[in-house]
């Protein structure tokens, strides 16, 4: 089974993930980019869901983050958020990017092309 981080500030929006992803992959959490970067580092997850807009260290510098280190460069980030605006090179890194409010059709066909192209 695969293993996807989700990464969001919102306990809601975590849960409701949570409730659409559970019966698929095994689902592992973080409610911050620090928290995010230190369980991408020790799970190793197949795919990481990670939201732009939080608290501290936002989903962009993240990104940044995971892409510079050789432990978690090869990992697909799909960037979920309400932001309509998001400059081109701030996604080169990003797998995919999935507008707010989700689509769970859409989020799914995203990870999973993820999980078949790693």
């Amino acid at each position: 089974m695969a293993k996807i981080l989700v990464v969001d500030d919102e306990a809601n929006f975590v849960n409701l993930l949570k409730l659409h992803l559970n019966k698929r992959y095994e689902i592992i959490t973080a409610c911050d980019g620090e928290d995010a970067l230190i369980k991408a580092k020790i799970e190793c997850p197949d795919v990481i869901t990670l939201d732009i807009i939080m608290p501290g260290i936002n989903g962009i510098d993240v990104l940044r983050q995971l892409k510079k280190s050789k432990k978690t460069r090869k990992i697909p980030v799909i960037l979920l958020t309400i932001v309509d605006k998001i400059e081109k090179r701030q996604l080169a890194e990003a797998f995919d990017l999935i507008k707010k409010p989700l689509d769970e059709e859409k989020l799914i066909s995203s990870i999973e092309k993820a999980i078949n192209m790693s």
